[in-house]
């Protein structure tokens, strides 16, 4: 696993940041400090491992000017590819999501398995150390410093180390050989002294001992008498027991004595032997007979079978064709459907023919014509072309019967509003009379209205004359002022010399005289008006009073006029509708001209069309596209129709050939027929009947032969038989099977014998334990001895009640004695101060085996583990101290590590410098780390480790740390600019710099 991208939403200071790891194989993250080395270091194990809890010690980093808090990182993986770990803030660390290139996603178990189930512990000991543990080194004592580096090369901590000495520290605290504050120590001593006191209270109270003593006595003879009592009833038992068995044990030695004195040599199972021979003798021989029938039956079959198999050399051939015969049928079929095909396309063409075209033509000439996708799409222009001027006619017919009713319509309208209309001279009297009959009717009803202007009139010109007058006299004394005003001023003005105002004063004067003139004038005017318009009133007073009216023949003659009016306006609209009608008409008698001069070129196209298709023009232009489609069709039904022709010959050919190979055979065999399906079944038939006979013949001779074969067997059986028999006879000492039965009969009887004697020996077997102390006697009177041990028994159970009453005295009176005194109380004190003993050497115990199993585990490692760790740990030692020192090895029975000098020297941890001892450790550490294999190799955090080294020391590391970035990603955080140096720029993030290129504070 190889991290390529770190994505910071919130952690510590950094937020909202993304950290590109250019070089993913060694990286040197470098910035002073509080830059955040640290921070992005723990960034990277949260987002593996988990976000520490609130309750642990570790720092958390939660950022403080933001609210997000987690983030992601991006690695190159082995087994996935790129994937994506993101972790936010969950519930128990849950809140980790692990994405895929493909668009899976996954979660906390997906993502322990690309870890290889490590945890941070397990993680931070292997993969990540810092200057913190390296200067551990330093702090360990000289005795413990070989132990620390055998406990790094185990865990990569001391770990081990620390737990043997908090064990070592708790065992001591609660024992030492020799010491006395220990807590077991003081215990034992508490408790010597107790039983000291208890010793001299006791020699205070003699009779106390007697009292033990003779209790102890009545308890010894009590156990005894309960002993003998035990064995008393052991033995009443057994013979008991033995009393009822007797019969047996009895009629097991008569049985026993009869066995012997009969002495049979009958062999074992020999009657059921006989009978089984017997048994199998006799189907035997039967069968053996009916063997003998069935090889003479199969013989007489081979005979009667023809032997003719001639046919079966051409059995092959027959099969042949026998498969080909479908395939036959199928041409066959086939053929017969193409000639009728070919006949159908034959028929269809002479069809297509005598309709398409209207002279004899050959096929040739039909396939060479030109059915193609240029010609189809003239076609189409010619179709189309006709298709338009076809519609364009319809319509120039439609417009033109339209055009020709309203100019009709409009000529009848135009006449009969001429008919209507008044004569010229007729409708100029009729004007003039409506003319004079109107200003007589006006003036008659404007009479009354004429008086009462006139009267207004001679009002207005009253009213008039009466403020000219006023008018008049205010500008005559304003005049007279203001000229006054302009004199004086003016005469002053030129008696300062002041000319050019004088002037300018006087002019102005000038001028308003005239205004005022001017509207004295206009005002005489309108007066004059208003006189003029009463005159012309009056005369037209007096005119009204002579005249009479004729309202009736005005509205006649009104009428008259109007009707003429709206006649002529009717007629002025009808004669322009005409001229447009006219013009209209003209319109579409000129595009039927057109039309006609477009059809024409349009039909000579198609013309040269039905000649390009050797066709009769008779035909509607419209129906060039069929037609042409008819011409495509037929040509692909004459190129069938070849292409027909030419399978039908094949075919013929081939049923040709088949027909021939099968009367061929036929004839060969005498086979009669004249259809090629009879004679093949024929030839199968005969075929089939040859195999028959030759199975027939083969099954009868392999039927003999194994009825030869088991007459074979069963005649060896038979004779293997008699051979036992034999045998049998001559066990039992028989000379006949008579005999033989006789002393069977014998053998059975002996066998019932054994049988029941077998029957006695298995009732027995449960009595074996009444023999165990000793043999049985049958001269001995186990009834008598029964009751003498039932009758020690009783005064056995007398002696032990009389003990058990006296013990009991006995302890009545001890107790009364101990609960009196001191001496009770030391004797608890003592018994409390022995279980206190007791609890504490328990946990010693525990402390020791739990000590004892952690020291078994470091042997186990130390020999199955570390040998193969520690050797490349010695070629990374090697290296780290420029081959000063060539090996690194594990004592016996030692737990420490010695390292051997070029020059052979051996040290022991303890004894080499303290630069050395930290190059010793970092030698382990690298090698622990490689050898942990995992599917994944993990990434190595080292946080500046190296300080402490000069610079050649440090060059030697970093040369050892190339090395190992070609298998584990290298994270180098450090503070020291010198070392910078060492690394290429492509490898070097600079986190000052990086601040500075977000706008950051590079400490914020």
């Amino acid at each position: 696993m190889k991290i390529i991208q770190l994505n910071i939403y919130g952690y510590g200071q950094f937020h909202h940041t993304e950290i590109m790891l250019d070089s993913p194989s060694f990286q040197v993250i470098y910035g002073e400090n509080e830059a955040g080395k640290s921070t992005i270091m723990s960034f990277i194990q949260s987002i593996l491992f988990g976000f520490p809890q609130k309750l642990q010690l570790e720092k958390r980093y939660e950022p403080k000017h933001v609210n997000a808090y987690g983030g992601s990182l991006v690695a190159e993986t082995v087994q996935h590819g790129r994937v994506k770990i993101e972790r936010l803030p969950g519930k128990s660390g849950s809140g980790v999501t692990v994405y895929f290139e493909n668009g899976e996603t996954g979660g906390a178990d997906v993502l322990q398995q690309l870890l290889s189930y490590f945890d941070k512990t397990v993680y931070q000991s292997i993969y990540s150390f810092d200057i913190h543990g390296i200067q551990q080194v330093s702090k360990v004592g000289a005795e413990d410093l070989g132990k620390f580096l055998l406990s790094s090369g185990l865990l990569g901590t001391d770990a081990v180390l620390q737990t043997e000495l908090s064990l070592s520290k708790k065992q001591e605290q609660l024992f030492k050989p020799n010491g006395k504050k220990p807590e077991i120590n003081a215990a034992l001593a508490a408790l010597k002294d107790i039983h000291t006191e208890v010793m001299k209270a006791k020699q205070h109270l003699e009779p106390y001992s007697d009292l033990l003593n003779e209790k102890e006595a009545a308890e010894h003879s009590l156990r005894e008498i309960t002993e003998r009592k035990r064995e008393l009833e052991a033995d009443a038992k057994r013979f008991g027991e033995i009393v009822e068995a007797l019969p047996l044990f009895h009629e097991e030695a008569a049985l026993k004595d009869e066995l012997y004195k009969a002495r049979s040599h009958f062999p074992s199972n020999g009657l059921k032997r006989m009978e089984e021979l017997e048994g199998r003798e006799s189907p035997l021989r039967s069968e053996y007979m009916a063997l003998k029938s069935i090889i003479r039956e199969q013989t007489e079959a081979i005979e009667q079978v023809p032997d003719d198999e001639r046919i079966l050399e051409y059995k092959e051939e027959i099969e042949r064709l026998r498969g080909e015969y479908s395939a036959w049928e199928m041409k066959r079929a086939q053929y017969g459907q193409i000639r009728t095909k070919q006949e159908e396309t034959e028929s269809r063409i002479h069809e297509e023919k005598k309709r398409l075209f209207s002279h004899e033509i050959d096929n040739c000439t039909i396939l060479d014509l030109n059915t193609g996708a240029a010609v189809k799409e003239e076609i189409r222009e010619i179709v189309g072309k006709h298709q338009h001027l076809q519609q364009k006619k319809q319509l120039l017919d439609q417009q033109f019967e339209r055009v020709k009713e309203n100019l009709e319509e409009s000529e009848s309208r135009l006449s009969d509003y001429a008919e209507g209309m008044l004569e010229e001279e007729e409708r100029r009297q009729l004007e003039e009379r409506v003319r004079g009959l109107e200003d007589v009717q006006r003036a008659s009803l404007d009479k009354k209205k004429l008086r009462e202007e006139h009267r207004a009139v001679q009002t207005d010109i009253q009213k008039q004359n009466e403020a000219v007058k006023k008018k008049n006299s205010r500008l005559k004394g304003l005049g007279a002022f203001f000229a006054l005003i302009i004199l004086l001023c003016t005469g002053w003005l030129l008696s300062e010399e002041l000319w050019l105002i004088a002037a300018v004063l006087l002019s102005l004067g000038l001028a308003g005289f005239f205004i005022l003139m001017k509207n004295s004038k206009s005002d005489t005017s309108f007066l004059e008006h208003l006189e003029k318009k009463e005159k012309e009133l009056k005369e037209q007073l007096d005119a009204a009073d002579h005249e009479s009216d004729s309202t009736a023949d005005m509205e006649t003659a009104k009428g008259m006029l109007w009707k003429d009016e709206q006649i002529r306006r009717s007629y002025e609209l009808e004669e322009v509708v005409f001229k447009q009608s006219e013009r209209a008409y003209d319109r579409t008698v000129s595009s039927f001209d057109d039309w006609e001069k477009e059809y024409y070129t349009a039909d000579q196209q198609a013309r040269l069309a039905f000649e390009a298709l050797h066709m009769n023009s008779s035909f509607s232009p419209l129906a060039l596209p069929d037609l042409l489609q008819s011409a495509a069709n037929l040509q692909k039904d004459i190129l069938a129709f070849r292409q027909a022709e030419k399978k039908a010959a094949e075919l013929s050919a081939d049923l040709t050939a088949y027909e021939k190979k099968v009367a061929s055979l036929a004839q060969s065999f005498e086979i009669k027929g004249t259809a090629c399906s009879s004679l093949l079944d024929g030839l199968l038939k005969a075929l089939k009947d040859s195999e028959e006979n030759k199975r027939m013949r083969e099954t009868a001779a392999a039927k003999r032969a194994e009825a030869e074969d088991k007459l074979k067997k069963i005649d060896a059986e038979i004779g293997l038989l008699e051979e036992k028999k034999n045998e049998l006879l001559s066990l039992a000492g028989a000379c006949d099977t008579e005999e033989f039965w006789e002393k069977a009969k014998e053998a059975e009887h002996l066998a019932a014998v054994k049988q029941k004697a077998s029957w006695i020996q298995q009732q027995l077997k449960t009595k074996q334990h009444l023999l165990a102390h000793e043999p049985l006697d049958f001269s001995k009177d186990y009834t008598a001895e029964k009751a003498r041990c039932e009758q020690e028994l009783i005064a056995a159970a007398d002696t032990e009640n009389q003990l058990k009453k006296k013990l009991a005295e006995l302890t009545v009176h001890i107790k009364s004695m101990e609960e009196s005194g001191v001496y009770s109380d030391l004797k608890q004190k003592a018994a409390l101060q022995k279980e206190e003993v007791k609890q504490l050497a328990r946990q010693w115990a525990v402390l020791a085996a739990a000590r004892h199993m952690l020291n078994q585990t470091v042997e186990y490692s130390r020999s199955v583990r570390l040998p193969s760790l520690l050797e490349q740990a010695e070629s990374f030692f090697s290296r780290l101290t420029n081959e000063r020192y060539v090996k690194v090895f594990l004592p016996e029975n030692e737990q420490t590590i010695t390292v051997e000098r070029k020059d052979g020297t051996r040290f022991a941890a303890h004894e080499l410098s303290q630069a050395t001892a930290e190059q010793l450790y970092i030698g382990i550490r690298l090698a622990l780390s490689c050898h942990i294999s995992t599917s994944e190799a993990m990434p190595l955090l080292i946080d500046d480790g190296f300080v402490n080294f000069d610079r050649e020391r440090t060059g030697r590391v970093m040369d050892l740390l190339r090395e190992l970035s070609e298998h584990h990603q290298i994270l180098f955080f450090t503070c020291q600019e010198h070392l910078l140096k060492l690394f290429h720029e492509s490898e070097i993030l600079d986190l000052e710099k990086k601040k500075r290129a977000a706008g950051l504070s590079p400490h914020s």
